[in-house]
């Protein structure tokens, strides 16, 4: 991703960590040159063990995943976290990407692309969900999904879901770690879904973008009912890390 929109996920994800009253490390890694004065060389991770890794979006260029450009490193972060952390959380593309790597499920596009804070319900009692009401809501942003059937079909659990959206967080064992799936942005701030749309104007006005966005739905640039349960579902991905001080990248 862009060097702008690195540097405010990487804030975005530290706040959640460290807002949570998480006492963690965190380096940051990125495969983009132009990007080293902020983070770190991606091939510094390989040679690297982390209790949690977080894997960032980005957004689709291919209509299949195969021709997806970040696809041969999603693998390459799939299979090296599988052995050298404890857990990692892959964020939307991301997530849709590691599915496909370990389990060959295709993506799903949507009609038009889905924006705006949406209330999930609780599936499945698990540590990241475990301080979690039986419902709340977080933002999503995204043009593709899965299909629930075929991720339970494959061994995964899914821990909250809603109607349209599809599975919204779901977990699976890999190799030494668990990895949790998320296909939500609960680490967005107020600002990113209004940000996005101003985006998407932009593009379809320029005619990079045949259709016209919606307005998020469900979005108030002055609310941030997610954020509470974002910082619950962080303090319970960082149980599974174990550490007192766990060390997450971000990539």
């Amino acid at each position: 991703m862009p060097a702008s929109a690195m540097r405010r996920t990487e804030h975005e994800f530290r706040a959640l960590l460290h807002g949570g009253s998480q006492t963690c490390a965190l380096r940051c890694f990125t495969p983009t040159p132009h990007d080293l004065a902020m983070a770190e060389p991606l091939d510094s991770l390989w040679g690297s063990r982390l209790d949690g890794l977080i894997v960032t979006g980005a957004e689709p260029k291919a209509d299949v995943m195969e021709d997806e450009p970040l696809l041969p490193l999603l693998r390459q972060l799939t299979a090296w976290g599988a052995e050298q952390t404890k857990s990692v959380i892959f964020s939307c593309f991301a997530a849709h990407a590691a599915v496909w790597c370990l389990d060959q499920i295709p993506r799903e596009r949507f009609p038009e692309k889905l924006s705006g804070v949406f209330a999930c319900q609780k599936a499945a009692d698990h540590p990241v969900t475990a301080q979690l009401p039986d419902q709340w809501v977080t933002p999503h942003s995204r043009y593709n999904t899965l299909d629930e059937r075929a991720v339970r079909d494959a061994g995964y659990l899914v821990l909250s879901r809603a109607p349209r959206l599809g599975p919204d967080m779901f977990v699976k064992p890999c190799g030494n770690s668990e990895f949790l799936f998320v296909q939500g942005h609960p680490e967005y701030g107020t600002e990113v879904l209004l940000s996005e749309y101003r985006r998407d104007v932009k593009r379809h006005e320029s005619g990079g973008l045949a259709q016209a966005p919606h307005w998020p739905e469900n979005y108030s640039e002055t609310e941030h009912a997610w954020r509470d349960p974002a910082l619950r579902m962080m303090r319970g991905w960082t149980s599974l890390l174990g550490a007192s001080r766990p060390l997450i990248g971000v990539a």
